[in-house]
């Protein structure tokens, strides 16, 4: 089904997303230090 595909390529965007995401904070917590 494409469904299961757009889901599963919205999922790995969310996932990329979140772990740029937190690279940042890191990065934003280091600078600050």
């Amino acid at each position: 089904m494409m469904s299961d595909i757009v889901m599963l390529i919205l999922l790995v965007i969310c996932f990329a997303i979140l772990l740029l995401f937190v690279d940042w904070c890191d990065k934003q917590v280091e600078s600050k230090e």
